[in-house]
């Protein structure tokens, strides 16, 4: 059973599935968004909302959103028409949708009997590097998220790895940013970049890791935790990450940053492009074990 199914699984022993309802969607950010009847939001990456590929997906949406509206009827959750998705906009609403039956089980209440705690989490990217220790080998899966930070460290190597820098413009961009943070941090250890295609053989060697919650969204989540089992830290970040965490934890991660999340994020995606990035005091949180 995928990974996805087992998050559902591990929901419905604390809320009927059968009586979610998606009350609207909006698919025209670079995050699909999802609310619930209830008034939940839940949102996750969308690939096809990218740049590189939104000029042949964008002018979709509209007739995209409206079949699955139109669906509700026989599927009032859409977990159905998600189910079995191969297109990366309906993979995001999955996750986007459970992420929206998420929210109200993010909490200590919750959480507690699994062993795992919840607190708010102001900096997650010092947080993330102040696990770091010297001599630590640390790959970072998406770029983003706590790669500047983790620069301050000591560590021997810091190793990012994103399907975006196979492409040479991105990785000179990306190669010219991290140059000047270096110039700025002293950081004297090897700063490596990837494409994804050695993504086994990086987290092999691997002490530390920071995965993307975006893995979520192209079904590679499952494979990476499994790779980095050997890793002291497996670390879960990033807003696309906020879906109840047992199964996470389960395969082996300890710890999990993330946001709860707000009706702003349905009204901002609606606008289209990336302006749901510009969404402003994101409630953080961080969820880890509470037992030793």
């Amino acid at each position: 059973m995928r990974l996805l199914d087992r998050i559902l699984e591990s929901i419905a022993r604390h809320r009927p599935l059968e009586s979610a309802r998606l009350a609207d969607l909006s698919l025209r950010s670079a995050f699909a968004v999802a609310r619930l009847a209830d008034g939940s939001i839940g949102s996750a990456a969308n690939f096809d909302a990218e740049p590189s590929a939104s000029v042949r997906f964008l002018p979709l949406v509209p007739a995209i959103e409206q079949t699955l509206r139109e669906s509700l009827s026989g599927d009032p959750a859409l977990l159905g028409v998600t189910g079995e998705a191969a297109a990366p906009y309906l993979r995001a609403l999955r996750v986007a949708i459970i992420s929206a039956l998420s929210q109200a089980l993010l909490t200590s209440e919750c959480l507690r009997p699994y062993g795992l705690a919840v607190a708010q989490e102001p900096d997650f990217g010092a947080r993330i590097a102040g696990l770091v220790r010297p001599g630590d080998v640390v790959t970072v899966i998406g770029f983003g998220g706590p790669w500047s930070g983790l620069l301050k460290t000591r560590a021997a190597a810091v190793q990012i790895c994103d399907f975006s820098l196979s492409q040479p413009r991105k990785a000179s961009r990306v190669a010219a940013a991290i140059a000047v943070r270096r110039a700025r941090t002293g950081f004297a250890g090897e700063v490596l970049l990837s494409g994804g295609e050695d993504a086994g053989e990086l987290l092999a060697r691997s002490t530390v890791v920071s995965i993307t919650g975006s893995a979520l969204c192209n079904d590679t989540m499952e494979g990476l935790l499994r790779d980095s089992c050997r890793c002291r830290e497996v670390i879960i970040q990033g807003p696309s990450a906020s879906v109840f965490p047992v199964e996470l934890f389960a395969r082996r991660a300890t710890r999990l940053f993330t946001t709860r999340k707000s009706p702003i994020e349905l009204a901002m995606a609606r606008q289209g492009g990336s302006t749901i990035f510009e969404v402003v005091d994101r409630d953080y949180i961080r969820i880890e074990r509470s037992d030793p």
